[in-house]
C-alpha cells in the first residue's frame, strides 16, 4: 500500500477512482499494515472526501463480495445491527406465508429465530 502512497497529497487532493481502488483494495484484502491504514484514514480526514474516492472505495468493495446461493425469491431479513433498533421483529412478520423463503442469520440464537420464523 505504501508504494506511491503520499500523505501529504492526499491530505490536500483527492485520488483518482483507480487509486482509490488500489488503497481500499490493499485494506479490505488485508494486506495494508495498521498503521498504513491508520495514516491513509487520518489523511483521508483532513479534507472532503471526493466523488472519485467513493467510486473506487466501492470498487474495491464490489471486487471482495462473495455470492451466495438462494433460493428464488429468498428475502434476507438480517439486520445490520449496533445501532439497538429493533430491525428484525417488523420484517418477519410481514414474511409468515409458507411459501415465502427466509434467509436468517447464522449468528441469531435459536431463541431469536424463532420469533422469527
Amino acid at each position: 500500500m505504501s508504494d506511491g502512497f503520499d500523505l501529504k497529497r492526499l491530505a490536500e487532493y483527492p485520488l483518482t477512482a483507480d487509486e482509490a481502488a488500489h488503497i481500499f483494495g490493499e485494506i479490505l484484502s488485508g494486506r495494508a499494515e495498521d498503521k498504513e491504514i491508520e495514516a491513509f484514514l487520518i489523511a483521508l480526514s483532513a479534507r472532503k472526501p471526493a466523488i472519485s474516492e467513493f467510486v473506487g472505495a466501492v470498487t474495491a468493495m464490489r471486487a471482495q463480495m462473495k455470492g451466495i446461493t438462494a433460493p428464488p425469491l429468498a428475502i434476507d431479513l438480517c439486520g445490520t445491527g449496533g445501532d439497538g433498533l429493533p430491525t428484525s421483529r417488523p420484517r418477519g412478520s410481514l414474511v409468515r406465508a409458507p411459501d415465502v423463503q427466509r434467509a436468517g442469520h447464522r449468528h441469531q440464537p435459536p431463541h431469536v429465530l424463532r420469533w422469527l420464523f
